[in-house]
């Protein structure tokens, strides 16, 4: 009885064993084809996976980066000593059969790691920034933090949904955190409702009540991802393209 029932243990930690192995190489296999599709004198600097079009397939979202050396800047203030200011772009991949297809390319002032402005800024996606892909929508969140001076922190979050082959912006999201006090304002922008939230009296370190405002939006005007900029000054609190400035969205 006790031999039988080691007999199943080891022939369970075998499957296990071999799924895990199948489920990475299957992984690898994808990140190699990713790696594939990055442009020439180009690096990958991120990457996230999911199904975007609804047919079952993890579809990708890379954020790829130039590597001319005419982008480097010397830096003589507070701050790193040079400054990677070599452009940055978006990539939209759906999995086909044969591999990944390249449905959409966008720099759009996608932020470089560093800023000639603001050299204490850190890589706002790599601090505490993501890209993901959740129930077929997109988020983008960028963070804007100084490491070298200053206690505020700024985070901006985009929302889309790929809708008639492009990406629609449905939701933008601004919040103002004060690091030492943990005072922080929000703003939130739903563009399928017509309205924006101003959140007041938030404070991460207690439950004291919060105060939120809601109005309707000044305009229906749609925006998508290839049309507008994910680069925003720190500390705006309006989404802050060109485009949607022009739309004079209420209370912005």
């Amino acid at each position: 009885m006790l031999h039988r029932r080691m007999k199943r243990i080891l022939q369970s930690i075998i499957m296990i064993t071999l799924l895990l192995s199948a489920t990475v190489a299957a992984g690898a296999a994808r990140v190699e084809m990713i790696n594939d599709m990055v442009p020439k004198n180009w690096i990958l600097v991120y990457y996230t996976l999911g199904d975007i079009n609804h047919d079952g397939k993890d579809d990708a979202i890379m954020v790829v980066e130039n590597t001319d050396p005419a982008y480097l800047k010397r830096n003589r203030i507070i701050g790193p000593k040079i400054l990677n200011m070599n452009p940055r772009k978006m990539m939209v991949l759906f999995q086909t059969e044969t591999g990944y297809e390249e449905v959409l390319s966008v720099a759009n002032g996608f932020p470089t790691e560093h800023s000639e402005q603001k050299p204490c800024l850190v890589d706002p996606l790599v601090e505490a920034g993501e890209i993901n892909i959740k129930n077929g929508l997109v988020k983008v969140a960028l963070n804007y933090k100084l490491k070298c001076s200053g206690y505020n922190t700024t985070k901006h979050t985009f929302k889309f949904r790929y809708e008639n082959t492009r990406f629609r912006l449905i939701g933008f999201n601004a919040m103002q955190l004060e690091r030492i006090s943990g005072d922080a304002t929000e703003q939130n922008f739903d563009y399928l409702a017509g309205h924006k939230t101003t959140v007041t009296g938030i404070n991460i370190y207690d439950n004291k009540k919060r105060n939120a405002q809601s109005q309707k939006l000044a305009t229906n005007k749609q925006f998508y991802l290839d049309e507008i900029s994910l680069a925003c000054e720190p500390h705006n609190q309006t989404p802050c393209h060109q485009k949607i400035k022009q739309a004079q969205l209420s209370g912005s």
